[in-house]
């Protein structure tokens, strides 16, 4: 499935959605016009990206379900039952985790879309307190995306390739073709750090560690 899609399947049926780094609003727009959810919320950092959110709202008439915020992350935003925070990298979306107190609610989910460092958001989540109940892999051409369902509870990281892919994502369809797409880059990255004249023998070592945990992974795939 594509990105937008595998979001929209993982969000429960819910009373509200706030839509995080909205920009043109896709993902409280489809919320609300599939009636996942009653109401939305669409925020972003940015005035010319939440101006876009606005614009295309307006385009589908959906102004009395879906509200806009100006706002970093979930700051000063009411709670609700849904948070979606897609299309930034992990450690941004730990950072937005922390902008409201509401986070930490038992009751509420969240789906969480990063495009880079989803290795440091995994553990991340489990030092916050969060557990990963569900992990997608969503497919745009070549490219593989990870899309999870967080919710809180304890959920300890055991081994590194958890770093890359949860227990609960081995259930995914790509999970194998995501896990191949991973090594592959890491060996590069092990191969241009091997000839590279100032030898960095930290990421040399963290880099052979992951390789190693993923290729024994990747044979229970």
């Amino acid at each position: 499935m594509m990105r937008l899609d595998t979001i929209l399947s993982l969000i429960p049926q819910c009373e509200s959605v706030v839509d995080v780094g909205a920009d043109h609003a896709k993902v409280a727009i489809a919320a609300v016009a599939l009636q996942k959810a009653k109401y939305a919320t669409a925020t972003d950092i940015g005035e010319g990206p939440l101006a876009r959110a606005k614009a295309a709202i307006r385009a589908e008439g959906l102004e009395q379900n879906i509200q806009t915020v100006l706002t970093d992350g979930l700051t000063g935003v009411e709670k609700h039952s849904v948070a979606v925070v897609a299309g930034m990298g992990g450690e941004l979306i730990l950072h937005i985790l922390d902008t409201a107190e509401w986070t930490k609610d038992e009751d509420v989910t969240f789906v969480l879309q990063p495009m880079t460092a989803g290795e440091r958001l995994r553990p991340g989540l489990s030092e916050k307190g969060y557990r990963i109940v569900r992990e997608e892999i969503a497919q745009e051409g070549e490219k593989l995306y990870p899309v999870l369902l967080v919710r809180c509870g304890k959920e300890k990281i055991q081994t590194l390739d958890q770093h890359w892919l949860s227990t609960a994502g081995e259930s995914s369809p790509l999970a194998g073709g995501y896990l191949d797409k991973i090594i592959s880059r890491l060996k590069k990255q092990y191969a241009g750090l091997l000839a590279a004249e100032e030898r960095d023998e930290t990421r040399i070592s963290e880099v052979c560690a992951y390789l190693d945990a993923l290729e024994k992974r990747r044979e229970r795939i």
